[in-house]
């Protein structure tokens, strides 16, 4: 999941670049959550992707957060 949700990040990035179709905040919302967090947050690092952007960034910590901590759960059971 972390290596599809840094390529889902990275590709957003170049399709910003080029003002083509975007991958919806929400889908990349959803992919972080969904254990992806490590690849999202390597991938807004690696390409510079949203970390500007404030209202993102609200939505993003908390499922990052969210995220991990199911996944520490999960791995508990």
């Amino acid at each position: 999941m972390n290596v599809l949700a840094f390529a889902v990040f990275v590709w957003d990035k170049a399709m910003s670049k080029g003002k083509r179709q975007r991958v919806p905040e929400s889908s990349l919302l959803l992919l972080t959550l969904g254990g992806g967090e490590i690849g999202a947050i390597s991938a807004m690092l690696a390409v510079r992707h949203k970390t500007r952007k404030k209202s993102f960034l609200w939505k993003f910590w908390p499922s990052f957060l969210v995220g991990i901590a199911v996944n520490w759960l999960f791995l508990q059971a």
